[in-house]
């Protein structure tokens, strides 16, 4: 399992590349700006969430948890992407 560090490290990675991606469609003016300020207001959250999350790790089977949350992130990322793609 990574550290922790490494891991609110690579969720806050993850959530940059997919806001310099609505940054670059905001860019060319043909996407809805009501959509992209949506997408990029839900990948802060999701952003903030997920470090929270790792931060207060729930206590008994951990590795579970930090599989589950893996799952979890893997999961919104795609779905954010996936609605990036669509625009």
């Amino acid at each position: 399992m990574a550290s922790r560090k490494t891991l609110k490290k690579s969720v806050k990675s993850i959530a940059q590349e997919l806001l310099s991606d609505l940054v670059a469609l905001s860019l060319t003016g043909d996407a809805d700006r009501e959509r992209l300020a949506a997408l990029a207001a839900r990948t802060v959250a999701m952003e903030k969430d997920f470090v929270a999350r790792i931060s207060h790790a729930e206590p008994g089977n951990v590795p579970y948890f930090f599989k589950k949350l893996r799952a979890d992130f893997e999961r919104e990322a795609n779905a954010v992407a996936a609605e990036i793609v669509t625009l």
